[in-house]
């Protein structure tokens, strides 16, 4: 599947800009301390979200690498998470 085939409602870069743009106006503005290489919507997460697709914070937790979680600001991925499946449960 490439990147501009459709997968259910969203395809994968219709997907992406979403959630580049729920960093850029609620995560970046909300937490303005978090390094951008730590945050819950850097490139490597998002890559991996659109990869999986997990639309539960336990799907989430079983499919998404621990590399990436380990690094992942706690407080973003605390406080942000449900918010970010939500956008990724719509794009179905």
């Amino acid at each position: 599947m490439t990147k501009t085939q459709t997968r259910g409602r969203l395809s994968d870069t219709q997907l992406r800009q979403r959630l580049n743009l729920h960093r850029e106006e609620r995560l970046v503005p909300f937490y303005p301390a978090v390094d951008r290489d730590r945050g819950l919507l850097r490139r490597g997460m998002v890559d991996a979200l659109i990869k999986y697709r997990p639309i539960s914070r336990n799907g989430f937790f079983a499919v998404m690498p621990t590399r990436l979680i380990s690094v992942t600001d706690a407080v973003q991925l605390r406080d942000e998470l449900d918010e970010v499946l939500e956008i990724i449960r719509y794009s179905y």
